[in-house]
């Protein structure tokens, strides 16, 4: 009813679930996840800080749904051309930057090819951890179940603006009207930038 989309939902914890191209990152099968995505292995300012931050929920969660999430190293062989001498390089300068949680170093072929024959063809790569394989879809219902359980409310609409108001959030949808909130977890994989245009996401 029109009284209905009138309504402000505040003070309480809201799960919202858009639709649209932003749920996309939800229903992914798999998902990776490690310090140093792309081709340099030389991070970024405030890379290792989320990460670390990721990978400890991910080590919490692993205990509780132990069958979607596993826990491993992420291998960089070094490739033919310029992109292995990339890999060497930045690892070679970013390497002293890493924190002490991190396990890293150059494996030589042979034991490469001891650890996984597929990729025994090459000389040496970069090996890291921890990496998480993650069963995503699975993941978010899983974690969306619990909070539901928890009492944690729920809506399922279009997210229609999303604004800072002098002291709180507030989010419009076509379901509820407007969610009022103190703070608000942005989880929208690809999206973020529509949302925060400003802000620098390369």
């Amino acid at each position: 009813s029109r009284r209905q989309r009138q309504m402000c939902i505040r003070d309480r914890s809201t799960l919202l679930w858009a639709r649209g191209r932003e749920r996309g990152a939800s229903e992914s099968p798999a998902a990776l996840l490690h310090a140093l995505p792309g081709r340099s292995l030389d991070p970024k300012p405030g890379t290792m800080w989320a990460f670390e931050r990721a990978s400890r929920a991910l080590d919490t969660w692993r205990a509780e749904h132990p069958g979607l999430i596993w826990r491993g190293d992420m291998v960089r062989p070094k490739l033919p051309g310029r992109l292995g001498r990339r890999y060497m390089s930045t690892y070679g300068r970013g390497a002293p930057s890493y924190p002490q949680f991190m396990t890293h170093g150059v494996v030589p072929g042979d034991r490469l090819a001891e650890a996984a024959p597929a990729i025994a063809r090459f000389d040496e790569a970069i090996v890291y951890g921890p990496a998480h394989c993650v069963d995503l879809g699975a993941l978010v219902s899983a974690r969306a179940e619990r909070a539901l359980r928890l009492g944690v409310g729920e809506v399922r609409g279009e997210v229609l603006g999303m604004a800072r108001g002098p002291h709180r959030w507030e989010v419009r949808t076509d379901q509820e009207g407007r969610i009022e909130a103190s703070s608000v977890a942005l989880c929208v994989g690809g999206g973020l930038s529509s949302w925060l245009p400003d802000a620098n996401l390369s």
